[in-house]
């Protein structure tokens, strides 16, 4: 049977011609694509029947609308399929042959300044973060001022602090690549650093309520689109690097990258103005209430 040769094949088989029609051929694809469904049919259908379940039998609730919600969950589950394709013999391919390449073409500093760009392309392309986005209509003004504001007001500057931080953190990673030097020692560093700013942001100001976004902004750059990019180029880098280093010295940006976003956004926080116009309003008709009471 083809199917497991086909399944299981590397990147660097496929460009080579055999599952481009060699001895692959075409019913090998037909089960590929089989399998591709099958697996995310699996990994999806049993949260489905757990909530579906849960609805019924525990809240008692009818599911409304069920055709189109199973006709959704078809299109969900096909739509993941050619994401994962596209994933394994696109995106994975040409961030791997790219982190290859460049090591013969580039100078270290253009190494670390493509690598920078790179990062804050993917991250803007991410679509985690239009959750991130979408969730600043559940913010009330009063309710959290500071995160109002980087929600709303300063969404453009909050997304690029973001991008900048997975910029950085990949120029970081590569560096590290190319230098042979370990992750415990920049990754304790950043720590450090993110935990400091976190205090400040917390005890030496009273913009709180942006602390918790921060640290979730640092999940979503871990990312569909940012994580396989990132350590595709990683691995290629590492594997096309002078020294004959290993490829698994590759691994570890996405480390970095979960964690110099949550600096950059907690750096952009502290750049706010210490009153904002809203928050000073809401506080005057508080006291105001107050004294009539």
């Amino acid at each position: 049977d083809q199917l497991p040769a086909v399944c299981c094949m590397p990147v660097h088989e496929v460009e080579s011609g055999t599952m481009r029609g060699g001895t692959a051929g075409f019913g090998a694809w037909l089960k590929f694509a089989w399998s591709l469904l099958m697996e995310q049919t699996r990994a999806v259908m049993p949260i489905c029947v757990f909530l579906g379940g849960f609805q019924l039998l525990v809240l008692r609730q009818a599911i409304d609308g069920a055709l189109m919600l199973v006709g959704a969950l078809g299109l969900a589950i096909f739509g993941l399929a050619l994401f994962s394709f596209g994933l394994l013999y696109g995106l994975m391919p040409m961030g791997e042959r790219l982190g290859n390449k460049l090591p013969m073409k580039l100078s270290l500093p253009a190494l670390i300044f493509i690598a920078g760009v790179l990062g804050v392309g993917v991250t803007l392309a991410e679509p985690a973060l239009g959750v991130v986005k979408t969730a600043g209509s559940l913010i009330g003004q009063n309710q959290a001022p500071y995160l109002y504001c980087l929600l709303h007001e300063g969404q453009e500057f909050l997304v690029l602090a973001v991008a900048i931080g997975v910029g950085i953190s990949a120029s970081v990673g590569m560096l590290r690549i190319r230098k042979g030097w370990g992750l415990k020692k920049p990754a304790l560093s950043l720590l450090a650093i993110t935990i400091g700013l976190s205090c400040a942001v917390q005890y030496g100001t009273k913009r709180g309520d942006v602390l918790g976004l921060a640290w979730d902004l640092g999940a979503v750059t871990t990312g569909p689109v940012t994580v396989p990019l990132v350590i595709a180029l990683g691995v290629g880098l590492a594997g096309g690097g002078h020294g004959g280093q290993a490829s698994l010295t590759g691994f570890g940006v996405v480390t970095l990258a979960s964690l110099v976003p949550v600096s950059t956004v907690l750096l952009l926080t502290l750049l706010l103005p210490e009153q904002l116009p809203w928050s000073e309003k809401f506080a005057n008709q508080t006291a105001a209430d107050l004294d009539d009471a």
